[in-house]
C-alpha cells in the first residue's frame, strides 16, 4: 500500500495504531513483570514503543499519520526481526542446555 493510499483508507489506520497499541501494551507488560529481560535487551526500545501506545491510545486526535506508516513500515519489521534473534538465540540455548542435562545429542 502506498503513503497516498494508507493516508485515504481510515481501516488501515486504525488497524495501525491498533497494532502499534498491542506492542505498546506487550512491552510495557514485559518491562513491568520482566525488568531483568528488557534490561538484558537494550536493542528493543521497550520505553519508545510503550510511549508511542500511550499517545496513539489517548492522544488520538493529535496523531501524525506519517509518523504511525513510518513506524508500521520501518520500526515495525525491525522489531519482528530482532525479537526473532532473541527467540531463536534464547531457543539454541535452552536446546543446549537441556541437551547436556539429559546427556542426549552426543
Amino acid at each position: 500500500m502506498s503513503d497516498a493510499e494508507s493516508e485515504r483508507d481510515e481501516r488501515t489506520q486504525l488497524a495501525c495504531c491498533k497494532a502499534i497499541e498491542t506492542i505498546g501494551e506487550a512491552c510495557g507488560c514485559l518491562s513491568r513483570d520482566h525488568g531483568h529481560f528488557t534490561q538484558s535487551e537494550p536493542s528493543i526500545k521497550w520505553k519508545a514503543w510503550k510511549g508511542m501506545r500511550n499517545f496513539t491510545a489517548h492522544q488520538y486526535d493529535r496523531i501524525d499519520w506519517s509518523i504511525v506508516w513510518n513506524t508500521i513500515k520501518r520500526d515495525v519489521p525491525e522489531l519482528e526481526a530482532l525479537v526473532k534473534q532473541i527467540r531463536d538465540r534464547d531457543l539454541a540455548h535452552l536446546q543446549a542446555r537441556h541437551q547436556s542435562t539429559t546427556g542426549r545429542g552426543r
